[in-house]
């Protein structure tokens, strides 16, 4: 039998023109179902009025809704799955209640986990940049900042205070970079046990702690914590403002010493030995000169032998009366309590202690130091300069 080409094409065209009607066919009626389905109503369960963040739902607060599967964005929740949850975020009236914006425990906003209503800056800074960090500190708690650097006297390490701020409120806390409502928060971490990684849940730390603090004290800090000086904290235990616990700021006063009010109920701590407390009443007056004796050698020679005799003598300076004669030239103690040096750097050695509101005489200024009428040195940071006649005025108004 001779093949016919012609026939064979037509068959073969034939036979796609009927797939392709069944394959429309096909799709036809399945679309038609996809409609069906998609128009048919669900049930689904909606907020009956606006919630807050952290509302548990009860009966009352669902109402039933219906809508098309074709309406239909997430999947429906039963009754059984929403009662007794809490609201993850702000919900509305008629607002569709889904997985995602339900928890099964109370989780706190992450704008109420930092105090919003500070009233100067709100600035975190690390746990790790004081040496005394207060674990058990609560949000809302007031500290005081104690700036403090080390210095070496008689071969035994003290420390100086350089700068207090005083009543700072503690607006919360930061962890891995997210506000959290407390110190210690239990966290899931990897961990290598027996050779194998397990995941287990422990207390972290929080890294840094927020804090309410005016600008120029925050700067004051900053500059102390860049410079290599130590940051101590102390809890406060009145609230913001009661001027019944103040701290003193003591400029160069070792920690022994420091002079803080004398209703101050926190003591500074360091290397957990308890400092002295002081009371300050610090009133204008006449700076006491040192009376020491000053060492100095005598060459003798005698003209009936060529023997040299070298002596060395004490004299007494009267420096009462050098710093008495000084009518020119005067500077106020600013300072809480200031140390007065052998000679114009920190690394000399400390001779005496002056206090606030003392008046001292002074011969000249050495860079950044005053020398006193007697000799020594004082810090120009710690002093003001002041006139003859206005020291005068101040001292009298005391009597």
């Amino acid at each position: 039998m001779k093949f016919n080409k012609q026939i064979a094409i037509i068959l073969v065209l034939g036979s796609f023109l009927l797939s392709a009607i069944g394959a429309a066919y096909y799709f036809y009626l399945a679309h038609n179902k996809t409609v069906v389905q998609m128009s048919q109503k669900v049930k689904v369960y909606v907020i009956n009025k606006s919630v807050k963040s952290g509302h548990q739902f009860g009966e009352k607060d669902l109402k039933e809704h219906f809508i098309t599967k074709q309406e239909l964005l997430a999947k429906p929740l039963s009754s059984g799955e929403i009662i007794g949850k809490y609201a993850k975020v702000d919900m509305f009236e008629n607002e569709m209640i889904i997985k995602e914006k339900i928890s099964d425990t109370l989780e706190q906003r992450e704008e109420d986990l930092i105090k919003s209503d500070f009233k100067n800056n709100s600035y975190n800074m690390g746990f790790r940049m004081f040496n005394n960090p207060n674990y058990t500190l609560k949000k809302g708690d007031i500290i005081s900042i104690v700036s403090t650097y080390p210095i070496t006297a008689d071969k035994l390490t003290q420390y100086s205070v350089q700068y207090v701020a005083k009543d700072v409120e503690v607006l919360g806390f930061i962890l891995l970079g997210k506000p959290v409502a407390q110190v210690f928060n239990r966290q899931k971490v990897t961990k290598i046990v027996n050779k194998k990684e397990v995941e287990v849940e422990e207390d972290i730390k929080a890294d840094e702690i927020v804090l309410d603090i005016k600008s120029d004290i925050l700067l004051n800090l900053i500059n102390d914590y860049n410079r290599g000086n130590q940051l101590w904290m102390v809890k406060r235990n009145s609230t913001k403002g009661d001027e019944t616990s103040t701290v003193v700021a003591d400029s160069t006063k070792t920690t022994e010493e420091q002079k803080v009010d004398g209703k101050l109920n926190d003591i500074l701590q360091v290397d957990n030995k308890p400092k002295t407390i002081v009371n300050t009443d610090y009133k204008y007056r006449w700076y006491v000169p040192s009376s020491r004796a000053n060492a100095k050698t005598a060459t003798v020679e005698y003209a009936d032998t060529k023997v040299v005799h070298s002596e060395t003598v004490k004299m007494a300076s009267n420096n009462v009366q050098k710093c008495a004669d000084n009518k020119d030239n005067f500077i106020v103690v600013t300072g809480g309590s200031v140390y007065l040096r052998s000679g114009p750097d920190m690394t000399f050695k400390s001779k005496f202690v002056v206090y606030k509101k003392n008046i001292i005489p002074f011969e000249e200024r050495v860079d950044d130091w005053y020398k006193t009428c007697d000799g020594l040195y004082i810090h120009s940071k710690y002093v003001s300069e002041i006139s003859y006649e206005e020291a005068v005025k101040k001292v009298n108004e005391n009597k």
